[in-house]
């Protein structure tokens, strides 16, 4: 494991046939328990909230009764900058933060999509119940978190379809416009992100920041 605030990248792999937490925890205060401030600097992501109780629970057993500061433990879902990073390293580290709006809740999202989707179908001639368009407004945001977390640009869309069902596909395209062209609009007024865009900007600015702090994935 690098020392202090070191830039360079150590990734190490835990046999699937070991107890992956236990392994963590009993590494986690072998390499920085001996210095409980160095310990509480560090951040550990995990993918679920479950696992951020058994990495809690673990590490204070494992201590047997010493006096322990917990490293910062956050499922991956629920990862922020704000709190995934101490105050003194925005402090030093200010020029790097980003400017996120916060991002929209589920409920006002599907509202907002259902809109959109009602207005296209009007546009269109066509009618759509309430009923419909909520469906179809979750479908779309199912989409839309996907292409997120795959970092799937919107114009791939594009060229998906070639051939005979090229023509085909061209009507979908018009539909899709709602969330390449008229959804990243509506987000804008609202000063809003997508969530799973918004996690996805932190997560990739975490390397960055995370120089000056220890960071351990599990993912």
């Amino acid at each position: 494991m690098p020392g202090p605030f070191s830039d360079r990248l150590n990734i190490q792999n835990v046999p699937s046939v070991q107890p992956f937490v236990e392994v963590l925890a009993a590494h986690l205060l072998q390499t920085y328990g001996e210095a409980p401030d160095v310990l509480a600097r560090v951040l550990v992501l995990v993918p679920t909230r479950r696992a951020v109780v058994s990495l809690r629970d673990t590490l204070l057993r494992c201590s047997k009764g010493k006096p322990l500061l917990l490293p910062r433990i956050q499922p991956l879902g629920d990862i922020d900058v704000e709190l995934a990073m101490p105050e003194v390293l925005w402090a030093e580290q200010s020029h790097l933060r980003p400017e996120l709006p916060p991002a929209i809740s589920p409920r006002q999202r599907v509202f907002e999509l259902a809109r959109l989707i009602e207005a296209f179908q009007n546009a269109n001639g066509q009618s759509v119940s309430a009923d419909q368009s909520v469906r179809m407004a979750l479908a779309l945001g199912d989409l839309i978190d996907d292409m997120a977390r795959e970092e799937v640009p919107y114009e791939r869309l594009e060229r998906l379809v070639e051939g005979d069902l090229a023509s085909h596909w061209q009507k979908t395209l018009a539909f899709l416009r709602i969330i390449t062209e008229h959804w990243p609009m509506r987000l804008q007024e609202m000063n809003r992100i997508d969530a799973v865009e918004r996690r996805s900007r932190v997560l990739r600015l975490l390397p960055i920041i995370g120089k000056r702090c220890r960071l351990i994935f599990q993912l």
